[in-house]
């Protein structure tokens, strides 16, 4: 069965968290949290900070470190999340191109969660 990692992203400002929803997800047209592939030969955990601060246009401070990681089973491949938290300091994320929403947790759980997210919730809300 194939394996896919991703980096997964807690992006906090005042408060709220960005969430997004992505047409082209593996679950359609449900909220999740920003996410980008890590590749086979990416190891460096700085780039993966970085690519994720780059592809969804924030500026802030990262906690160099993984949270945690989850995984989750599809039927055609495994799903890993390496979930890391970035504050923002100054953003110039484009909501409307992304079809995403900055809400707080509480807010977050009134949508239609994909799955894996559920679990990004829950550790969202144990850390608060």
């Amino acid at each position: 069965m194939e394996i896919i990692n991703k980096m997964c992203g807690i992006i906090k400002r005042n408060e709220q968290i960005l969430i997004i929803n992505s047409d082209s997800s593996t679950e359609y047209r449900l909220f999740q949290f920003p996410k980008i592939e890590i590749k086979a030969n990416e190891t460096d955990k700085s780039f993966f900070f970085n690519k994720m601060k780059e592809k969804y246009g924030v500026k802030g401070q990262t906690k160099d470190e993984i949270i945690c990681t989850i995984t989750h089973s599809y039927k055609d491949f495994d799903l890993i999340l390496h979930l890391i938290q970035i504050d923002l300091c100054e953003s110039d994320i484009e909501i409307e191109d992304l079809d995403a929403k900055w809400l707080s947790i509480n807010q977050i759980w009134k949508l239609p969660l994909a799955n894996p997210d559920v679990t990004v919730a829950q550790i969202i809300l144990e850390q608060d």
